[in-house]
C-alpha cells in the first residue's frame, strides 16, 4: 500500500492528538496529549506492542523489545510546549552532527539541509510549505500553535 493511501486510512475515535515525534535508531520522542482518559496510556501499550509485532515477526524473534515503561513529561503551558517540541525536533540533529549535544556544530548550513530532508520526524512538516502524507497524524490545532512562532530557515 503506498504511503498515501496508509494515511488515508479511515480511523475510529482519536485517543491522542499528536503535536510532534522524531523516531531515532534506538529511541523516540512523542508530543501527545490525551482526547480521552488514559489515552496516552492505551496509545504508547498499542504502539509499544504493535511495533514489537511487527519487528518480531520481521526478524524471527520473539520476546520483548523495550527495557522500561514509557517515561512522560506533564506539559503545562504553551512557552513549555514550544519548547518540548523544539527539542524533540533537534533530537535528530545528532545523527548528523555528532557535536550537536556539545555545542559544536561544524556545518550549520549542512545541518539545516539534513534536518529538512530527515523523515523521521516532524521538523520536515514544519519546516516545508508543501504537505506530506505523513503531516496528516499531527494534529492541526498543536502543528498551528508549535509552528506559529519557529524561526524562518535559511535558504
Amino acid at each position: 500500500m503506498p504511503v498515501a493511501e496508509f494515511f488515508q486510512l479511515h480511523r475510529k475515535q482519536n485517543i491522542v492528538a499528536i503535536g510532534g515525534y522524531c523516531l531515532m535508531p534506538n529511541h523516540f520522542h512523542l508530543l501527545i496529549h490525551e482526547i480521552v482518559d488514559g489515552g496516552i496510556t492505551s496509545f504508547m501499550r498499542k504502539l509499544g506492542t504493535g511495533y514489537a509485532m511487527y519487528f518480531n515477526l520481521k526478524n524471527a524473534r520473539i520476546g520483548n523489545l523495550f527495557v522500561k515503561p514509557f517515561r512522560s513529561k506533564h506539559v503545562e503551558d504553551d512557552r513549555y510546549l514550544r519548547h518540548v517540541a523544539q527539542y524533540i525536533h533537534l533530537n535528530a540533529a545528532a545523527l548528523f552532527e555528532p557535536g550537536m549535544q556539545r555545542g559544536q556544530i561544524k556545518d550549520f548550513y549542512k545541518l539545516e539541509r539534513e534536518m529538512k530532508i530527515h523523515l523521521y520526524s516532524s521538523f520536515i512538516d514544519y519546516s516545508q510549505k508543501e504537505k506530506r502524507p505523513e503531516r496528516q497524524i499531527l494534529n492541526e490545532e498543536d502543528a498551528d500553535l508549535i509552528g506559529s512562532d519557529l524561526p524562518s530557515m535559511v535558504d
